[in-house]
């Protein structure tokens, strides 16, 4: 029993390191709007509870929300950082 138990505590530990990340431009709810020499721009639509794919900004950034909204941005610590 105890096993079990481990097993499904340590589950979501193991997921998320074997998680790869994608190009934003991967990413199904990224949908590139506008790009020029100085600006890219994306639209960017999440379901209510859902989640993006773990992916990576390569540029500053700023996000606008239109209407309400919770936004959790979470931050993957580089290994290399560590």
């Amino acid at each position: 029993m105890l096993r079990l138990v481990s097993f499904f505590l340590l589950l979501p530990l193991l997921a998320a390191q074997t998680m790869k990340e994608v190009e934003i431009t991967s990413e199904p709810s990224h949908h590139l709007a506008l790009e020029n020499t100085y600006v890219r721009v994306f639209k960017v639509e999440v379901a209510p509870h859902a989640a993006t794919l773990l992916h990576r900004h390569r540029h500053d950034y700023v996000f606008v929300s239109l209407g309400p909204s919770h936004i959790s941005n979470e931050v993957e610590v580089s290994r290399r950082w560590k």
